[in-house]
């Protein structure tokens, strides 16, 4: 690792705009909020980004319920997934899940992990998730699931967080049996729009599995709907929507 690595590590912020950096922790605040207004999160569950120009450091809460996450909460993790500076405050044990694959997916600004209730029966039978509905195109045709054989599937190991994300490859959501998911995108808007619609299509997946064969968005519309759909305009008018539903406009 050079000296320049060295600085950055000690001194994230340094090598990037304060004000870029300020504007995406009120962004991480509001992320949390949002996923918690609309059932994603619970009291468990974590949103982070990569800190830009950063050698795999990234930003996110220490452990406490999304939904009450204040600017105080947020801490500066290292790519291997330590906080830079000494703290009595709890970290996330799964922060693994967010330094591991900052450093496998270059790709890869912004990380989100939650327990949907409406997405763990897929993760624990061979039903697979596959996007139903148009705005579930986020969410890719590749979702694969992560079974480790010797361990819980809980990530609480820079060994499992690097399994893991060697199991998701390149898709952009990944279950994990019995646990829940991982959802990962260009930012923190897309990771969100993706969370919450991953959910409604798991949700709207069972109802009509309960009804017959269902015919799901194929590759094409998939990969056509996806860019639709994280264009700024279809982005920002759902983020602007669902931070209007926490009266914070």
């Amino acid at each position: 690792m050079g000296v320049g690595s060295l600085a950055f590590i000690r001194s994230p912020i340094a090598y990037s705009d304060t004000s870029l950096i300020d504007g995406l922790k009120s962004e991480l605040i509001i992320a949390n909020k949002i996923l918690s207004n609309q059932g994603v999160f619970d009291a468990f569950g974590h949103i982070s980004f990569r800190v830009p120009s950063g050698p795999g450091a990234f930003i996110m809460s220490y452990s406490k319920s999304p939904e009450l996450v204040t600017l105080d909460d947020l801490a500066v993790y290292d790519k291997l997934g330590e906080p830079l500076h000494q703290s009595e405050r709890v970290s996330f044990r799964e922060r693994y899940i967010h330094s591991e694959l900052y450093q496998s997916r270059p790709d890869v600004m912004a990380v989100c992990h939650h327990h949907s209730d409406a997405i763990i029966p897929y993760t624990v039978t061979n039903t697979p998730m596959r996007p139903v509905v148009l705005v579930a195109a986020t969410i890719g045709s590749k979702i694969p699931t992560w079974d480790p054989k010797d361990y819980l599937p809980f990530v609480n190991s820079a060994e499992k967080g690097r399994d893991f994300a060697k199991s998701m490859g390149d898709a952009t959501v990944a279950l994990l049996r019995g646990h829940g998911c991982t959802v990962v995108g260009a930012g923190i808007r897309e990771v969100v729009m993706t969370s919450i619609y991953l959910q409604r299509n798991a949700l709207m997946l069972s109802q009509s599995l309960a009804l017959g064969k269902v015919k799901s968005l194929s590759e094409t519309e998939i990969s056509k709907l996806r860019k639709i759909l994280f264009a700024p305009d279809s982005r920002d008018r759902a983020w602007e929507y669902w931070k209007h539903k926490l009266d914070v406009m």
